[in-house]
């Protein structure tokens, strides 16, 4: 109760509130975005007319938030706490992309404020300039040869004006400080992005290859529920852009942009995608299951970390080294309790033959 009256006084309170309220529509429009494709009318005008509609969404929320001042202020961690602890659930747990069973606005509120903080460099607060000292004080040379100490007060009243020697190399260093925030939260915003496009297309292959209705329909709300928390994915979308086509010009940007910050993309773009598949091992070795065989939902759960795991690998640069994702996968084979666990672990391995192989094929 406490945690609840800490949100409901923070600054950010009524913004966050209008956002939620715009949500319950976008809601339901993905819900009959759903619905028409799953009777096969997606080529329909009501469709379409939902689609365009998107595209109206997307300029009203871009605008809500434009009036927030700060994206990673404390009150803003706070708030994002708040909310977390009313839902039960961690922050992460809240944005993992594998988890999307049904479309929940509190999961794009978080998804769009971490989004929308990559993508504004001006929520970053630069520390201000040390003011100048009124009482600074200067020595003249006299053309007596007296050596004179005056006032910088007393300087401006005699019409003397002073320039701070330090503050153009101040001012240098803050135009450098916002270029490495750009370049970070550009590294960071790729690799969310050429990642939800990969893990997109690899559900709508399955999407096409799935012949029970059951199973089809799970996946195409699962498809939705991703766009609907995914600004890069929603952007697209909206715009009539076909996601699965889209991931090669992805990857050959972020190629690109490898090339001009190799060490920001290194730490914020490869190191990071590195880090996160090995913790994707690490859950696949640790999940428990109720029988010997998987049941019904443990298996799409299966199916979709999967999936995931091999948009992760699709998602990083040619010229990356596997050596040590391959390490850990050997180490987690040695570590399985049970042979559900072992198989996954057998396709995470096969995932990363299959890229190597396709990388030495493009290479030659």
């Amino acid at each position: 109760m406490k945690e609840n009256k800490g949100l409901l006084n923070n600054k950010y309170y009524s913004q966050l509130f209008e956002l939620l309220k715009l949500y319950n529509g976008v809601e339901s429009i993905y819900i009959k975005l759903a619905d028409l494709e799953k009777n096969g009318q997606k080529d329909s005008k009501e469709y379409s007319d939902l689609v365009d509609l998107l595209n109206s969404v997307l300029e009203i929320e871009k605008n809500k938030f434009l009036k927030f001042d700060n994206l990673t202020s404390k009150e803003m961690q706070d708030a994002i706490k708040y909310i977390c602890i009313s839902q039960g659930e961690e922050e992460n747990e809240l944005v993992d992309k594998t988890r999307y069973y049904q479309i929940r606005k509190v999961k794009r509120l978080i998804s769009r404020i971490r989004d929308y903080t990559y993508l504004r460099n001006d929520s970053y607060d630069l520390e201000p300039a040390d003011e100048i000292d009124e009482n600074k004080t200067f020595t003249f040379n006299a053309t007596n040869g007296m050596r004179l100490q005056v006032k910088l007060s007393d300087l401006k009243a005699l019409g003397f004006t002073y320039e701070d020697p330090n503050e153009e190399d101040e001012e240098e260093k803050n135009e450098e400080r916002l270029e490495s925030i750009r370049v970070t939260n550009q590294a960071f915003y790729y690799k969310e992005k050429i990642i939800n496009a990969n893990f997109y297309k690899l559900i709508e292959d399955e999407i096409e290859k799935t012949e029970n209705e059951e199973d089809r329909n799970t996946l195409i709300d699962y498809k939705y529920s991703l766009i609907f928390n995914s600004i890069s994915l929603e952007t697209a979308f909206a715009k009539g852009k076909n996601i699965s086509e889209q991931t090669s010009f992805y990857k050959y940007a972020v190629e690109e942009f490898i090339k001009m910050y190799p060490y920001e993309y290194e730490n914020n773009y490869s190191n990071l995608i590195e880090d996160e598949a090995e913790r994707r091992i690490q859950e696949i070795i640790s999940k428990e299951y109720s029988d010997q065989i998987p049941n019904e939902n443990e298996a799409f759960e299966d199916k979709m970390d999967l999936l995931y795991f091999k948009a992760l690998i699709a998602s990083l640069n040619d010229n990356f080294e596997y050596d040590r994702i391959k390490e850990y996968a050997n180490i987690a084979n040695e570590e399985v309790e049970n042979p559900i666990q072992e198989n996954n672990i057998n396709e995470i391995k096969e995932i990363i033959e299959e890229t190597e192989l396709k990388l030495q094929k493009k290479l030659t």
